[in-house]
C-alpha cells in the first residue's frame, strides 16, 4: 500500500450542493463554466468581472434564476455560510489563505487555484462524454502530465462511447427483470457492452428484445452459439513495443472476446487483452500448430465468439500468410476484416538509423523472403533481379540461410564490396546489428553471435547505422575511415546527342550527369569549363568529378563494360 498519497479519487453527488467561486477573471470563469455541468447553484464573489463572466451569467440565469450569481464586492467571510465547496481563483495569496482557514474551520471543501497545499480537493483532468466522466490525476504533481494522459485517453474512446452507454442504462432494469440468474445476467451484460462495442453502436430495441429470450430460453446454447456476425479480424501488431500499435490494433485487443496470436509480439501488448488468449505461433523448425490447423481453429472460434481477434507481428499482408487465412475464412462464409500493422521490413531498419530510401543512397526499396515453400528454392525471385537492384535490398527472415544468400547475389552479379547490415531481434522489443560487406556478411554475423529472427538490408544507407535506446551495434568490419559513394556528378563534354544517351543509360540514382559543353568545343574556353567543373565537383558529397569527350573514349567504354557506374 502507497502510503503517500493524499487524495482520495471520489465521484460527489454535486447536484444540490453550494458551490462558491471567490474571483472574476478567466481562471475563475473557466471553474464556473466546469462546475455548472455538475450543481445548480453557483455564488461568485469577487471586485469585478469580466464581460464574458456577465454574458455566461445572463444566459445561465435565463435558464433556471438564481444559478449563476454575481456578486460584485471583495470577498468576506459570510460569504461562505450555506456553502458545500468553496474555490479561490485571486493572485493574492493572503485573500487566498484567508479562504482556506475560513473553509477547514466550517469543514468546508476547498481548492485554492495553483496552491495545492491550501487545497482539501485538487482538480482533476477529467474527460467528459455524456455519462462518461474520467478524472486524472497526478496529486498535484505536474497537471502539464495529467492533461498529456487526458489527451491520450481521449483518442482511445470509440466515438459513439456516450450513445452506446446511454443505452447501456436505460437497458439494464429490463435485463434485470428479464434475467433472474445473477451468473447469467452478468454474463449477458458483459456480452451486450461487447457486442455495442464491436458494432460500435447502441443495439437496436427489436435486437435486445430477441438476445432476452434466446438467453431466457437456453442460456448455453445462446452463449456458445452467438456467432451473430462470424467475423474475424486479421490485424498486425507491429514489430515493437506497445507503443508501436495503431490505435485501432490496440482498441482490438482490448476488446477482442478471444485473441489468436503468433510469435514476435511484445509480452507487454497481451496485457491489453480482456478475453481468452490463444497462441498458435510458428518459428523455424518449431510450429506450435500448422497454417492448416491454425485455419480450422480460427472457423471454430466463430461458432463460440461474436468475433474473434487474429493478431500477427507486423503487418497481416507481408509475409504473414494473412491472405491465405483471408481467403480459407472467406469460402467458409466468414466475413474479414484487416487491420494494418508496422511491417519489421521498415522499422526494424529505422531502429538502427538505417532509412530504407533516401535521395542519395536508393530511392526505392525491395522486400523479399527468404523462407520458401519449396526447401530447394532459395528465392521466388531471380537473383540476377535481387543483383542488379539499384534501390535498398531489404531480405527477412535471411539470417538462416545468409552464407547461400550472400553466395547467391555474388555469384549474379552483386558487388562483393557492397555495404549490408544484418539485424536480430530475438526479444523483438531492441535489435542487434551488424555492418559489413556482402562477402564478409555471413562469417561477420557468425562472429557476432547474431540468432533468428533477423532481417538483412543491403543499401549504402547502412553507413548512416548507429546505436540508439532500442539498438546496438555489435560487430563492424566497414572501415570507418572510407565513406562510400552517395552521390558522383558526371561532367560531360560531347554532342548532344551523346549526352542524352549517357542520360539514358544512367539508372542509379547516386549518379547525376551534368552537360559541360556540347556541340563544337574548339576552341575550349578553359575559364567557363573550369568554373563548371568547380561547381559540379562542391555539388558531389565526396568530391568526386567524371568527364568524359566522347562515345569511343576508352575511359567511358573500359568503366561501361566493367558496369562500375551501374553497380556503385
Amino acid at each position: 500500500m502507497n502510503k503517500n498519497l493524499q487524495y482520495f479519487p471520489a465521484y460527489l453527488n454535486m447536484k444540490s450542493m453550494n458551490v462558491l467561486i471567490v474571483g472574476g477573471g478567466s481562471v475563475a470563469l473557466h471553474k464556473a463554466k466546469i462546475m455548472l455541468s455538475f450543481c445548480d447553484s453557483i455564488k461568485v464573489v469577487s471586485r469585478s468581472f469580466l464581460c464574458e463572466f456577465k454574458a455566461l451569467a445572463e444566459a445561465e440565469n435565463k435558464i433556471s434564476p438564481g444559478r449563476l450569481l454575481l456578486i460584485e464586492r471583495v470577498f468576506e467571510p459570510d460569504d461562505l455560510i450555506k456553502a458545500n465547496l468553496v474555490i479561490g481563483a485571486l493572485d493574492d495569496r493572503r485573500i487566498n489563505e484567508q479562504i482556506a482557514q475560513e473553509a477547514n474551520q466550517r469543514n468546508i471543501l476547498c481548492n485554492i487555484v495553483d496552491q495545492p497545499d491550501l487545497c482539501s480537493f485538487i482538480f482533476p483532468a477529467m474527460i467528459q462524454d455524456g455519462l462518461l466522466n474520467v478524472a486524472i490525476s497526478t496529486s498535484g504533481a505536474s497537471p502539464s502530465a495529467a492533461q498529456y494522459l487526458k489527451h491520450t485517453f481521449e483518442n482511445l474512446i470509440p466515438e459513439s462511447f456516450s450513445e452506446i452507454l446511454k443505452f447501456l442504462k436505460s437497458s439494464r432494469s429490463l435485463v434485470l427483470k428479464t434475467i433472474p440468474d445473477p451468473k447469467i445476467r452478468s454474463k449477458f451484460f458483459r456480452f451486450l457492452f461487447n457486442e455495442c462495442l464491436y458494432q460500435n453502436q447502441a443495439i437496436r430495441s427489436n435486437q435486445l428484445d430477441q438476445w432476452l429470450d434466446q438467453c431466457t430460453s437456453n442460456p448455453e446454447d445462446f452463449f456458445s452459439q452467438a456467432s451473430l456476425h462470424r467475423e474475424v479480424v486479421l490485424a498486425g501488431a507491429g514489430c515493437g513495443s506497445i507503443n508501436q500499435l495503431t490505435l485501432e490494433v490496440f482498441k482490438l485487443i482490448e476488446t477482442a472476446p478471444v485473441i489468436f496470436y503468433d510469435d514476435l509480439l511484445d509480452p507487454d501488448i497481451l496485457k491489453l487483452a480482456s478475453g481468452q488468449c490463444i497462441y498458435v505461433g510458428k518459428r523455424k523448425n518449431r510450429h506450435s500448430k500448422n497454417q492448416n490447423e491454425i485455419n480450422q481453429q480460427l472457423l471454430e472460434a466463430c461458432t463460440k465468439y461474436p468475433w474473434v481477434l487474429r493478431l500477427k507481428g507486423g503487418d497481416p499482408f507481408v509475409f504473414g500468410r494473412g491472405m491465405e487465412e483471408k481467403l480459407f475464412l472467406e469460402k467458409h462464409g466468414i466475413k474479414v476484416r484487416i487491420a494494418p500493422g508496422i511491417t519489421s521490413a521498415i522499422a526494424i531498419p529505422q531502429r538502427m538509423n538505417i532509412p530504407v530510401t533516401d535521395r542519395n543512397t536508393g530511392r526505392s526499396f525491395m522486400v523479399i523472403s527468404a523462407s520458401s515453400q519449396n526447401p530447394d528454392e532459395l528465392f521466388s525471385e531471380s537473383p540476377s533481379l535481387l543483383a542488379h537492384y539499384q534501390g535498398t535490398l531489404i531480405i527477412l527472415m535471411g539470417l538462416t540461410k545468409i552464407k547461400e544468400i550472400t553466395n547467391s547475389l555474388i555469384q549474379a552479379g552483386k558487388n562483393p564490396d557492397c555495404i549490408c547490415a544484418a539485424i536480430s531481434s530475438p526479444d523483438i522489443s531492441s535489435s542487434l546489428g551488424v555492418s559489413s560487406s556482402l562477402k564478409n556478411l555471413a562469417e561477420d554475423v557468425k562472429k557476432a553471435g547474431l540468432k533468428p529472427p533477423g532481417i538483412l538490408v543491403i543499401s549504402p544507407a547502412v553507413t548512416y547505422m548507429k546505436d540508439s535506446i532500442n539498438s546496438k551495434i555489435v560487430y563492424s568490419s566497414l572501415d570507418s575511415k572510407k565513406t562510400p559513394v552517395s552521390k558522383i556528378c558526371i561532367g560531360v563534354i560531347s554532342t548532344p546527342g551523346f549526352y542524352q544517351k549517357l542520360k539514358a543509360d544512367i539508372h542509379s540514382p547516386h549518379i547525376t550527369p551534368v552537360e559541360l559543353l556540347s556541340g563544337k568545343v574548339n576552341p575550349l574556353n578553359l575559364s567557363s569549363l573550369k568554373q563548371k567543373l568547380t561547381k559540379i565537383s562542391s555539388e558531389s558529397p565526396d568530391g568526386i568529378c567524371l568527364a568524359f569527350l566522347s562515345e569511343t573514349g576508352s575511359s567511358w567504354n573500359s568503366l561501361k563494360r566493367k558496369k562500375w557506374i551501374f553497380d556503385s
